[in-house]
């Protein structure tokens, strides 16, 4: 788990780690979405829910050697003073996404609205 500022990157996160990382208020089915970000029907997603936000995003890939696309999943939870990412890929071979991205974000001083579109641009 890497956390700077306002923004915690998680990598493959097992429950435990996914709940110690949340903020207080995180409906529990949030936490099971986000330790469960596997499966071919994922849908990339924006929801609001009271407090806070859920979002699921997904970046497709191709590998070199295998032609398939595959995707790249990160779910997030966004407060208005924290931001909290949780990465899956396939097979635990492509190299994280949101790690380069946090550390332009703390350089910069972004609050956890402005790292997510940081983020989000990103990825686009």
């Amino acid at each position: 788990m890497a956390t700077e500022g306002s923004w915690t990157a998680l990598v493959e996160p097992d429950e435990r780690a996914l709940s110690a990382a949340l903020p207080d208020g995180v409906h529990e089915s949030v936490v099971a979405r986000l330790g469960e970000l596997r499966g071919d029907d994922l849908r990339p997603r924006l929801e609001a829910h009271g407090h806070y936000v859920f979002g699921l995003l997904l970046v497709p890939f191709e590998r070199q050697a295998d032609p398939t696309v595959q995707f790249h999943q990160i779910g997030l939870v966004l407060t208005a003073d924290r931001l909290v990412t949780s990465e899956h890929t396939p097979a635990h071979t492509e190299a994280p996404l949101c790690g380069p991205v946090q550390a332009v974000a703390v350089r910069a001083g972004d609050g956890p609205s402005r790292a997510l579109h940081r983020l989000m641009d990103e990825i686009a």
